[in-house]
Protein backbone atom coordinates (compact mmCIF):
# COMPACT_ATOMS: atom_id res chain seq x y z
CA UNK A 1 0.00 0.00 0.00
CA UNK A 2 0.98 3.02 -0.71
CA UNK A 3 0.17 7.03 -0.07
CA UNK A 4 -2.51 7.58 2.44
CA UNK A 5 -5.96 6.15 3.22
CA UNK A 6 -8.50 6.60 5.65
CA UNK A 7 -10.32 3.44 7.23
CA UNK A 8 -12.87 2.90 10.52
CA UNK A 9 -9.91 0.52 11.43
CA UNK A 10 -6.64 -0.51 10.93
CA UNK A 11 -5.93 -4.27 11.89
CA UNK A 12 -2.10 -5.22 12.08
CA UNK A 13 -1.01 -8.59 11.53
CA UNK A 14 -3.08 -11.03 9.24
CA UNK A 15 -2.96 -14.64 11.76
CA UNK A 16 -6.31 -15.70 13.21
CA UNK A 17 -6.02 -13.02 15.40
CA UNK A 18 -6.78 -9.88 13.01
CA UNK A 19 -8.25 -12.17 9.80
CA UNK A 20 -10.71 -12.94 12.90
CA UNK A 21 -11.18 -9.80 14.08
CA UNK A 22 -11.50 -7.82 9.95
CA UNK A 23 -14.51 -10.40 9.20
CA UNK A 24 -16.35 -9.85 12.42
CA UNK A 25 -15.53 -6.10 11.79
CA UNK A 26 -16.48 -6.05 8.47
CA UNK A 27 -19.76 -7.92 9.30
CA UNK A 28 -21.19 -5.17 11.69
CA UNK A 29 -20.17 -2.29 8.79
CA UNK A 30 -16.73 -1.39 9.84
CA UNK A 31 -14.12 -0.18 6.66
CA UNK A 32 -11.90 -2.27 7.47
CA UNK A 33 -7.91 -2.05 6.68
CA UNK A 34 -5.46 -5.39 7.36
CA UNK A 35 -2.12 -5.09 7.43
CA UNK A 36 0.39 -7.94 6.93
CA UNK A 37 4.41 -7.40 6.83
CA UNK A 38 4.81 -10.78 5.17
CA UNK A 39 1.36 -12.87 3.22
CA UNK A 40 -1.96 -14.26 5.20
CA UNK A 41 -0.87 -16.66 7.24
CA UNK A 42 2.48 -16.54 7.17
CA UNK A 43 3.09 -16.40 11.09
CA UNK A 44 2.16 -18.99 13.36
CA UNK A 45 -1.21 -19.54 12.35
CA UNK A 46 0.39 -21.18 9.29
CA UNK A 47 2.63 -23.02 10.76
CA UNK A 48 0.95 -24.61 13.91
CA UNK A 49 0.54 -28.17 14.93
CA UNK A 50 -3.61 -27.60 13.67
CA UNK A 51 -5.27 -29.08 16.98
CA UNK A 52 -8.37 -27.62 18.01
CA UNK A 53 -8.66 -28.50 21.06
CA UNK A 54 -10.71 -27.54 24.09
CA UNK A 55 -9.56 -25.93 27.17
CA UNK A 56 -6.67 -23.84 27.84
CA UNK A 57 -2.91 -23.78 28.85
CA UNK A 58 -3.72 -24.57 32.05
CA UNK A 59 -5.79 -27.04 32.85
CA UNK A 60 -9.00 -26.34 34.83
CA UNK A 61 -7.59 -27.78 38.53
CA UNK A 62 -4.60 -24.73 37.80
CA UNK A 63 -7.47 -22.16 37.49
CA UNK A 64 -9.45 -23.09 39.89
CA UNK A 65 -6.60 -22.93 42.47
CA UNK A 66 -5.21 -19.43 41.03
CA UNK A 67 -8.40 -17.80 40.31
CA UNK A 68 -11.64 -19.99 42.31
CA UNK A 69 -14.06 -22.14 40.63
CA UNK A 70 -16.37 -19.27 39.04
CA UNK A 71 -12.70 -17.75 36.86
CA UNK A 72 -12.33 -21.42 36.17
CA UNK A 73 -15.58 -21.98 34.52
CA UNK A 74 -15.51 -18.61 32.69
CA UNK A 75 -12.22 -20.06 30.99
CA UNK A 76 -13.60 -23.39 30.21
CA UNK A 77 -16.50 -21.52 28.30
CA UNK A 78 -14.21 -19.68 26.49
CA UNK A 79 -12.54 -22.51 25.05
CA UNK A 80 -16.00 -24.46 24.47
CA UNK A 81 -17.00 -21.08 22.48
CA UNK A 82 -13.79 -21.11 20.49
CA UNK A 83 -14.68 -24.31 19.21
CA UNK A 84 -18.12 -23.89 18.28
CA UNK A 85 -17.06 -20.70 16.74
CA UNK A 86 -14.46 -22.86 14.45
CA UNK A 87 -17.77 -24.72 13.55
CA UNK A 88 -19.48 -22.08 12.48
CA UNK A 89 -17.26 -20.26 10.66
CA UNK A 90 -16.05 -22.79 8.95
CA UNK A 91 -20.01 -23.98 7.72
CA UNK A 92 -20.80 -19.93 7.27
CA UNK A 93 -18.41 -19.56 4.61
CA UNK A 94 -17.57 -23.37 3.11
CA UNK A 95 -13.82 -23.49 4.46
CA UNK A 96 -12.29 -26.55 4.27
CA UNK A 97 -9.14 -26.95 6.29
CA UNK A 98 -9.10 -30.77 6.08
CA UNK A 99 -10.89 -30.82 9.94
CA UNK A 100 -10.80 -34.44 11.58
CA UNK A 101 -12.50 -35.06 14.68
CA UNK A 102 -10.78 -36.19 18.21
CA UNK A 103 -8.00 -35.02 19.97
CA UNK A 104 -6.32 -36.88 23.32
CA UNK A 105 -4.20 -35.94 25.57
CA UNK A 106 -2.00 -38.40 26.71
CA UNK A 107 -0.22 -38.90 30.10
CA UNK A 108 2.95 -39.80 30.04
CA UNK A 109 3.33 -40.88 34.00
CA UNK A 110 0.71 -41.66 36.58
CA UNK A 111 1.03 -37.76 37.78
CA UNK A 112 0.01 -36.63 34.64
CA UNK A 113 -2.48 -38.86 34.03
CA UNK A 114 -3.99 -38.08 37.59
CA UNK A 115 -3.96 -34.52 36.73
CA UNK A 116 -5.87 -34.97 33.37
CA UNK A 117 -8.58 -36.96 35.13
CA UNK A 118 -9.19 -34.68 38.16
CA UNK A 119 -9.38 -31.94 34.44
CA UNK A 120 -11.60 -34.01 33.00
CA UNK A 121 -13.79 -34.49 36.65
CA UNK A 122 -14.13 -31.06 36.93
CA UNK A 123 -15.15 -30.86 33.71
CA UNK A 124 -17.81 -32.93 33.83
CA UNK A 125 -18.99 -31.32 37.38
CA UNK A 126 -20.34 -28.76 34.74
CA UNK A 127 -22.97 -31.13 33.37
CA UNK A 128 -21.11 -32.15 29.99
CA UNK A 129 -19.37 -35.43 29.19
CA UNK A 130 -17.34 -34.47 26.99
CA UNK A 131 -14.32 -36.51 27.44
CA UNK A 132 -13.78 -40.21 27.50
CA UNK A 133 -11.65 -41.98 29.58
CA UNK A 134 -8.93 -44.33 28.46
CA UNK A 135 -6.96 -46.47 30.65
CA UNK A 136 -2.91 -47.60 29.49
CA UNK A 137 -3.80 -50.43 27.18
CA UNK A 138 -6.84 -48.55 25.42
CA UNK A 139 -4.66 -45.85 24.74
CA UNK A 140 -1.75 -47.62 23.68
CA UNK A 141 -3.78 -48.93 21.03
CA UNK A 142 -5.38 -45.84 20.22
CA UNK A 143 -2.13 -44.07 19.87
CA UNK A 144 0.00 -46.54 18.35
CA UNK A 145 2.57 -45.72 20.91
CA UNK A 146 4.00 -48.03 23.81
CA UNK A 147 4.66 -44.88 25.91
CA UNK A 148 1.65 -43.78 27.57
CA UNK A 149 -0.30 -44.40 30.75
CA UNK A 150 -3.63 -43.58 29.91
CA UNK A 151 -5.84 -40.40 28.23
CA UNK A 152 -8.51 -38.31 28.00
CA UNK A 153 -10.29 -38.03 24.20
CA UNK A 154 -12.72 -35.82 23.01
CA UNK A 155 -14.60 -35.50 19.41
CA UNK A 156 -16.48 -32.27 18.99
CA UNK A 157 -12.61 -30.54 18.69
CA UNK A 158 -9.80 -32.46 16.22
CA UNK A 159 -7.27 -31.37 14.04
CA UNK A 160 -6.87 -29.38 10.48
CA UNK A 161 -4.61 -27.79 8.70
CA UNK A 162 -3.41 -24.55 9.76
CA UNK A 163 -2.69 -22.82 6.72
CA UNK A 164 -5.80 -23.58 4.65
CA UNK A 165 -8.29 -22.17 7.77
CA UNK A 166 -6.40 -18.86 7.55
CA UNK A 167 -6.69 -18.57 3.96
CA UNK A 168 -10.27 -19.59 4.29
CA UNK A 169 -10.54 -16.90 6.76
CA UNK A 170 -8.96 -14.42 4.54
CA UNK A 171 -11.17 -15.25 1.72
CA UNK A 172 -14.08 -14.23 3.66
CA UNK A 173 -13.10 -11.14 5.20
CA UNK A 174 -12.08 -10.17 1.52
CA UNK A 175 -16.00 -11.13 0.52
CA UNK A 176 -17.00 -8.99 3.80
CA UNK A 177 -14.73 -6.17 2.18
CA UNK A 178 -11.90 -6.15 4.49
CA UNK A 179 -8.72 -4.48 2.34
CA UNK A 180 -5.60 -6.80 3.22
CA UNK A 181 -2.31 -5.60 2.07
CA UNK A 182 0.23 -7.99 2.10
CA UNK A 183 4.01 -6.90 2.21
CA UNK A 184 2.93 -3.76 4.59
CA UNK A 185 4.90 -3.72 7.25
CA UNK A 186 3.65 -1.40 9.86
CA UNK A 187 6.61 0.36 11.56
CA UNK A 188 4.75 3.13 14.18
CA UNK A 189 1.54 3.96 15.94
CA UNK A 190 1.00 7.45 16.59
CA UNK A 191 -2.39 7.17 19.67
CA UNK A 192 -4.81 10.04 18.63
CA UNK A 193 -8.39 10.69 17.67
CA UNK A 194 -7.81 9.38 14.79
CA UNK A 195 -4.84 7.34 15.03
CA UNK A 196 -2.10 6.76 12.59
CA UNK A 197 -0.32 4.10 11.75
CA UNK A 198 2.81 4.33 9.67
CA UNK A 199 3.67 2.06 6.72
CA UNK A 200 7.00 1.83 5.29
CA UNK A 201 5.38 2.60 2.23
CA UNK A 202 2.51 5.17 3.26
CA UNK A 203 0.39 5.56 6.31
CA UNK A 204 -3.48 4.65 7.28
CA UNK A 205 -5.79 6.92 9.63
CA UNK A 206 -8.34 4.92 11.51
CA UNK A 207 -10.58 5.47 14.01
CA UNK A 208 -9.35 2.23 16.02
CA UNK A 209 -6.16 0.25 16.11
CA UNK A 210 -6.18 -3.28 16.58
CA UNK A 211 -2.66 -4.62 17.48
CA UNK A 212 -2.80 -8.82 16.92
CA UNK A 213 1.21 -9.76 15.89
CA UNK A 214 1.72 -12.22 18.93
CA UNK A 215 5.20 -13.63 18.78
CA UNK A 216 6.05 -11.23 15.56
CA UNK A 217 5.45 -8.07 17.66
CA UNK A 218 9.16 -7.07 18.31
CA UNK A 219 9.76 -3.89 18.35
CA UNK A 220 6.47 -2.05 17.13
CA UNK A 221 5.13 -1.91 20.84
CA UNK A 222 8.21 -2.13 23.46
CA UNK A 223 5.27 -2.66 26.15
CA UNK A 224 3.78 -5.39 24.87
CA UNK A 225 6.79 -7.13 23.87
CA UNK A 226 7.73 -7.34 27.61
CA UNK A 227 4.98 -9.34 28.33
CA UNK A 228 5.77 -12.29 25.96
CA UNK A 229 8.17 -14.59 25.05
CA UNK A 230 8.76 -15.69 21.40
CA UNK A 231 9.78 -18.98 21.01
CA UNK A 232 9.88 -21.16 17.62
CA UNK A 233 8.44 -24.28 17.41
CA UNK A 234 9.34 -26.68 14.89
CA UNK A 235 7.55 -29.96 13.24
CA UNK A 236 8.50 -32.68 10.93
CA UNK A 237 6.22 -34.16 8.25
CA UNK A 238 7.08 -37.65 7.44
CA UNK A 239 7.26 -39.28 3.86
CA UNK A 240 3.71 -41.04 3.10
CA UNK A 241 3.28 -44.03 4.95
CA UNK A 242 2.25 -47.23 3.53
CA UNK A 243 -1.06 -48.41 4.62
CA UNK A 244 0.36 -50.96 6.77
CA UNK A 245 2.23 -48.77 8.80
CA UNK A 246 -0.46 -45.87 8.86
CA UNK A 247 -2.98 -48.33 10.33
CA UNK A 248 -0.59 -48.95 13.63
CA UNK A 249 -1.05 -45.43 14.15
CA UNK A 250 -3.56 -42.87 15.61
CA UNK A 251 -6.95 -45.07 15.08
CA UNK A 252 -9.70 -43.24 14.16
CA UNK A 253 -7.61 -39.88 12.86
CA UNK A 254 -7.62 -38.50 15.86
CA UNK A 255 -4.73 -36.02 16.65
CA UNK A 256 -2.61 -36.25 19.94
CA UNK A 257 -0.77 -33.85 22.96
CA UNK A 258 1.14 -35.46 25.51
CA UNK A 259 2.45 -34.19 28.98
CA UNK A 260 6.34 -34.93 28.24
CA UNK A 261 7.91 -31.54 28.88
CA UNK A 262 8.68 -31.47 25.06
CA UNK A 263 4.74 -32.00 24.57
CA UNK A 264 4.78 -34.13 21.45
CA UNK A 265 2.09 -33.09 19.25
CA UNK A 266 1.28 -35.16 16.07
CA UNK A 267 -1.15 -35.98 13.54
CA UNK A 268 -1.80 -37.67 10.19
CA UNK A 269 -2.09 -35.74 6.90
CA UNK A 270 -4.81 -36.81 4.19
CA UNK A 271 -1.90 -37.99 2.52
CA UNK A 272 -0.81 -40.26 5.11
CA UNK A 273 1.85 -38.48 6.55
CA UNK A 274 2.83 -37.92 9.72
CA UNK A 275 3.05 -34.14 11.49
CA UNK A 276 4.88 -34.39 14.72
CA UNK A 277 5.87 -30.99 16.75
CA UNK A 278 8.58 -31.92 18.69
CA UNK A 279 11.59 -29.35 18.84
CA UNK A 280 11.33 -25.79 20.44
CA UNK A 281 14.32 -22.66 19.77
CA UNK A 282 15.38 -18.96 19.51
CA UNK A 283 13.30 -17.38 17.11
CA UNK A 284 15.99 -16.84 13.85
CA UNK A 285 18.04 -19.35 15.01
CA UNK A 286 16.90 -22.97 13.65
CA UNK A 287 19.04 -26.24 15.52
CA UNK A 288 22.33 -26.55 13.97
CA UNK A 289 20.54 -30.55 12.88
CA UNK A 290 16.42 -29.92 12.87
CA UNK A 291 16.09 -33.25 10.82
CA UNK A 292 18.25 -35.01 13.49
CA UNK A 293 16.53 -33.44 16.08
CA UNK A 294 12.68 -34.56 15.23
CA UNK A 295 13.79 -37.46 14.54
CA UNK A 296 14.60 -38.00 17.89
CA UNK A 297 11.21 -37.29 18.96
CA UNK A 298 9.78 -38.92 16.20
CA UNK A 299 11.52 -42.45 17.48
CA UNK A 300 10.64 -41.40 21.17
CA UNK A 301 7.11 -41.71 20.30
CA UNK A 302 7.30 -44.20 17.85
CA UNK A 303 9.96 -46.59 17.48
CA UNK A 304 8.47 -48.59 14.69
CA UNK A 305 9.01 -45.58 12.42
CA UNK A 306 12.91 -44.98 12.88
CA UNK A 307 13.27 -45.70 9.06
CA UNK A 308 10.46 -43.51 8.05
CA UNK A 309 12.07 -40.85 5.98
CA UNK A 310 11.51 -37.05 6.89
CA UNK A 311 10.41 -35.36 4.27
CA UNK A 312 9.92 -31.73 5.45
CA UNK A 313 10.91 -29.58 8.74
CA UNK A 314 9.74 -26.41 9.47
CA UNK A 315 9.41 -23.50 12.18
CA UNK A 316 7.53 -20.63 13.01
CA UNK A 317 7.01 -18.24 16.09
CA UNK A 318 4.33 -18.42 18.59
CA UNK A 319 4.06 -16.32 21.98
CA UNK A 320 3.93 -17.22 25.48
CA UNK A 321 3.18 -15.44 28.78
CA UNK A 322 4.31 -15.91 32.29
CA UNK A 323 0.67 -16.51 32.95
CA UNK A 324 0.40 -19.30 30.28
CA UNK A 325 -3.42 -17.47 29.40
CA UNK A 326 -4.33 -15.29 26.72
CA UNK A 327 -3.02 -11.43 27.25
CA UNK A 328 -5.46 -9.25 26.35
CA UNK A 329 -6.93 -5.44 26.38
CA UNK A 330 -6.55 -1.78 25.71
CA UNK A 331 -3.51 0.40 25.50
CA UNK A 332 -5.70 3.41 25.10
CA UNK A 333 -9.55 3.94 24.14
CA UNK A 334 -8.99 3.30 20.73
CA UNK A 335 -5.65 0.90 20.67
CA UNK A 336 -6.71 -2.80 21.59
CA UNK A 337 -4.31 -5.83 21.36
CA UNK A 338 -4.07 -9.45 21.82
CA UNK A 339 -1.69 -11.74 22.08
CA UNK A 340 0.19 -14.91 23.82
CA UNK A 341 -2.07 -18.00 23.52
CA UNK A 342 0.65 -20.39 24.90
CA UNK A 343 0.01 -22.96 21.98
CA UNK A 344 -3.59 -22.46 21.73
CA UNK A 345 -4.09 -20.06 18.75
CA UNK A 346 -5.88 -21.95 16.97
CA UNK A 347 -9.29 -22.36 18.71
CA UNK A 348 -8.68 -19.56 20.76
CA UNK A 349 -7.14 -16.47 18.51
CA UNK A 350 -10.41 -16.43 16.41
CA UNK A 351 -12.33 -15.84 19.13
CA UNK A 352 -10.24 -13.35 20.87
CA UNK A 353 -10.30 -11.88 17.33
CA UNK A 354 -14.41 -11.48 17.29
CA UNK A 355 -13.76 -10.29 21.00
CA UNK A 356 -12.08 -7.31 19.63
CA UNK A 357 -14.65 -6.49 17.21
CA UNK A 358 -17.61 -6.73 19.80
CA UNK A 359 -15.47 -4.57 21.88
CA UNK A 360 -14.92 -2.00 19.31
CA UNK A 361 -18.54 -2.30 18.05
CA UNK A 362 -20.50 -2.41 21.30
CA UNK A 363 -19.45 -4.30 24.38
CA UNK A 364 -17.68 -7.73 25.01
CA UNK A 365 -18.51 -9.81 28.42
CA UNK A 366 -15.21 -12.06 26.84
CA UNK A 367 -12.74 -9.37 25.92
CA UNK A 368 -13.58 -7.55 29.36
CA UNK A 369 -13.27 -10.72 31.28
CA UNK A 370 -9.76 -11.49 29.56
CA UNK A 371 -8.91 -8.59 30.20
CA UNK A 372 -9.23 -7.99 33.51
CA UNK A 373 -6.31 -10.27 34.68
CA UNK A 374 -3.13 -8.39 35.46
CA UNK A 375 -0.23 -9.79 32.92
CA UNK A 376 3.80 -9.51 34.31
CA UNK A 377 6.36 -9.01 32.32
CA UNK A 378 8.48 -12.36 31.03
CA UNK A 379 11.39 -12.28 33.87
CA UNK A 380 14.34 -10.65 32.79
CA UNK A 381 13.41 -8.82 30.05
CA UNK A 382 14.70 -8.66 26.22
CA UNK A 383 17.88 -9.54 27.40
CA UNK A 384 17.20 -12.62 29.29
CA UNK A 385 15.17 -14.57 27.15
CA UNK A 386 17.40 -16.17 24.42
CA UNK A 387 19.09 -17.91 27.64
CA UNK A 388 15.78 -18.70 28.98
CA UNK A 389 15.08 -20.17 26.05
CA UNK A 390 18.22 -22.24 26.00
CA UNK A 391 17.87 -23.29 29.54
CA UNK A 392 14.57 -24.69 28.93
CA UNK A 393 15.56 -26.89 26.14
CA UNK A 394 18.55 -28.40 27.68
CA UNK A 395 16.65 -29.34 30.89
CA UNK A 396 13.82 -30.26 28.59
CA UNK A 397 16.17 -32.70 26.39
CA UNK A 398 18.37 -33.73 29.31
CA UNK A 399 14.65 -34.67 31.09
CA UNK A 400 13.95 -36.83 27.79
CA UNK A 401 17.63 -38.36 27.34
CA UNK A 402 17.49 -39.83 30.90
CA UNK A 403 13.85 -41.21 30.50
CA UNK A 404 15.21 -43.01 27.77
CA UNK A 405 18.31 -44.39 29.28
CA UNK A 406 15.96 -45.06 32.21
CA UNK A 407 12.72 -46.90 30.99
CA UNK A 408 14.48 -47.74 27.05
CA UNK A 409 12.55 -45.47 25.50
Amino acid sequence: MEGQKRFDVCVIGAGYTGLSASLHLAAQGLDVALVEAHRVGWGASGRNGGQLGYGMTVMQPELVRRFGAEAARRFWDISVESVELFHHLCERHSIDCDFRPGTMACATTQSNLDHLLRHADIVESYGTDIYRRLDAASTRETSGSPIYTGAILSYRAGHINPLKYAFGLARAAEKAGVSIFEGTRAIDIQVAEPAKVSLETGEITADYVVLGCNGYLQALNKSLAKRILPVNNYQAATEVLDEETRNTLLKGEICIWDTSNSVHYFRLTPDNRLVMGCSIGIPGRPPGNLERDCRRHINYVYPNLRDVKIDYTWGGTLAGTRSRLPDVGRLAPNLLYAQGYTGHGVGIAPLVGKYLANAICAESDGFEFLGSFDHKNVLGGRFLRTPSIIVYRLMTNTRDMLTRRLFGR
